[in-house]
């Protein structure tokens, strides 16, 4: 991948990220997280049943072919296994947050903003 992609796939995660973390809205936050997450996690699920090459084109090698197939497979499968610790772990954390919050408050949710 080119500078550029790794570049602005860098910026969009950060911004999702920064939101999160900057968010007054607990469960709209943690509603886009999980559709997030459930998205990352079929996309690995996407690249480990492939039955060939999404990621780049094909080489003339075979022998490569079935090299890279095989290294698409484990990014979907390290895709599958990073999707529950960071985006559901994240949700319950922010859920458990609001709940303390909430407890005290005596029942009001106050916003994270101030307002």
């Amino acid at each position: 991948m080119s500078l550029a992609a790794h570049g602005a796939l860098f910026l969009s995660a950060l911004f999702f990220w920064l939101s999160v973390v900057s968010s007054s809205r607990p469960w709209s936050t943690m509603l886009a997280l999980l559709v997030n997450g459930k998205l990352a996690c079929l996309l690995g699920a996407l690249l480990i049943f492939a039955p060939r090459l999404l990621i780049c084109a094909p080489q003339a090698d075979t022998e490569t072919n079935v090299v890279d197939l095989t290294d698409q497979h484990l990014a979907g499968l390290l895709m599958i296994a990073a999707c529950p610790l960071s985006y559901v772990l994240a949700a319950c954390v922010l859920a458990g947050n609001t709940l303390m919050e909430l407890e005290r408050s005596g029942g009001r949710l106050a916003s994270r903003a101030g307002s």
